[in-house]
């Protein structure tokens, strides 16, 4: 299982230097960065139905204030409530990052909005994309960058409670398992990890995963059998959860990365990283690793594999 450390970033920063590097995706890049600059000339223009085009059926849209857009159709009647409420506004759009999963790709940057008459406005997004059959990238979620400076999300860990059970990995080269649970008050949920490794002894891991009543976002803290730990936050965005990791390792070392959780439906999801720095050096991404809901005997047992 010499691939294990392709999973582990969420969960221990300690294995986070094996990872092999990430394939090239000059191709696609361009063709998201032709799409990103074809969606800022239709808003310019009040192309609302150009920019709904580029949209997923399914996709989801968050504004930052209010209930998440479910949608294209929805999408669309947003984009023209918006143009109507502001015409004549111009949109610039500067990508700071574009990173690749098996069949995603998760674009970070910031938007200026300049009225017609007024001041700029500039903010920061994440859009996620898709891959689709005929070879289009089209985006699935749309929202603020929850890594930002200053950003913060509400939730309940009711919203996460889909996690519970027991979990181990689909793939072959990788031997993860997963129990999430309660605490006894039902105020946090815990997630014990085992992650086994040729030659190596089991790596042992321990989430504790709460609600920042203060700062209205979930936050989780974690700890590893060899020392590490790290404070996590999560925000949702669609069948997503997006965590921004920052933690220490067991040598002293300092690691953050963005990590993604994507529900597949109540029995499996996939886990992404992206944006993974240890001490200044940036790591390559860490593709798709799909989880899948196990009985608690098979899970006793060591599952099917």
């Amino acid at each position: 299982m010499a691939h294990l450390s392709l999973c582990l970033f969420t969960w221990s920063f300690q294995l986070l230097l094996a990872l092999p590097a990430q394939a090239t995706h000059q191709e696609e890049e361009k063709a998201i960065r032709e799409s990103a600059a074809k969606y800022a000339e239709a808003f310019s223009r009040g192309d609302v139905e150009a920019m709904a085009a580029q949209y997923a059926k399914d996709a989801t849209y968050d504004e930052g204030e209010g209930p998440v857009i479910v949608g294209r159709d929805e999408i669309r009647k947003a984009l023209a409530a918006n143009i109507a409420e502001s015409p004549g506004t111009k949109m610039a759009i500067d990508i700071k990052s574009i990173r690749f999963t098996k069949s995603r790709a998760i674009e970070i940057g910031m938007t200026t909005l300049t009225p017609a008459k007024g001041d700029p406005t500039t903010f920061s997004y994440r859009a996620i994309y898709a891959k689709q059959p005929d070879g289009k990238w089209l985006m699935t979620s749309v929202g603020p960058d929850v890594t930002a400076e200053g950003a913060t999300s509400a939730g309940a860990l009711d919203e996460i409670s889909w996690m519970l059970g027991s979990w181990q990995d689909s793939e072959a080269n990788v031997d993860v398992k997963c129990v999430c649970r309660w605490d006894a008050y039902h105020r946090f949920m815990i997630r014990t990890f085992v992650m086994k490794e040729e030659d190596r002894p089991a790596l042992e891991v321990t989430e504790i995963i709460g609600w920042d009543a203060a700062d209205r976002i979930i936050r989780s803290w974690v700890y590893d059998s060899d020392g590490g730990f790290a404070q996590n936050t999560w925000s949702h965005r669609g069948d997503d959860w997006i965590i921004s990791a920052k933690g220490t390792l067991a040598d002293g070392g300092r690691g953050s990365a963005v990590n993604i959780i994507h529900k597949i439906d109540d029995n499996s999801y996939t886990w992404s990283s992206t944006n993974r720095d240890v001490d200044g050096e940036m790591l390559p991404d860490v593709d798709d690793v799909k989880m899948v809901r196990v009985s608690d005997g098979q899970a006793a047992s060591g599952g099917t594999k």
